[in-house]
């Protein structure tokens, strides 16, 4: 499916993408919280999740997608969704998880993070879920912006675990 351009694609991650996959999504998460971390905690996070046996492992899962954008032919960016349970504070019939939605820092701003999101909202819709959410940190300016031009609100707070270190979240969601 074509994105905001036609230099944008948004495709399913399969099996043969897992190194791509593991690389872009280290490399993303470091460019957008490594200033703001320690780095013990980043490689702690990193390592427990961005190894190509942790990315197969949950692109096996029957209950996780994971979208990928490719941009001028090179891939930029990715987003991830789980069907499941939500948060008690999300008010769902069949809710979807929205997470890990990264774009490298040269694709900022230039669609592909908007083409990921339309992709997955239209895709949830389709497969019959009735609510997307999401945990975004309090302290992540930028990200707040974009979940909230695209319709999602504030409708509690949970915590997120980066090594170490737990960070306050808060939790959003939207309709479909």
């Amino acid at each position: 499916m074509a994105g905001v351009d036609d230099r944008i694609l948004v495709r399913e991650a399969g099996p043969t993408d897992t190194e791509a996959l593991a690389a872009l999504a280290e490399r993303s998460f470091r460019q957008a919280w490594a200033a703001y971390n320690d780095p013990a905690d980043m490689d702690a996070y990193c390592a427990a999740n961005f190894r190509p046996q942790s990315v197969r492992a949950d692109l096996d899962r029957h209950d996780v997608s994971v979208l990928l954008a490719e941009a001028d032919g090179e891939l930029a960016g990715y987003l991830r969704r789980q069907s499941g349970p939500a948060p008690v504070c999300v008010d769902a019939r069949s809710p979807v998880e929205i997470s890990r939605v990264y774009v490298l820092q040269p694709w900022h701003g230039r669609g592909p993070a908007q083409a990921l999101m339309r992709e997955a909202l239209a895709g949830s819709a389709q497969a019959g879920h009735d609510l997307a959410w999401l945990a975004v940190w309090q302290r992540a300016a930028q990200a707040l912006t974009f979940y909230r031009k695209c319709g999602f609100v504030v409708v509690g707070t949970t915590t997120f675990r980066l090594g170490s270190d737990t960070q306050d979240d808060f939790v959003m969601q939207r309709r479909l």
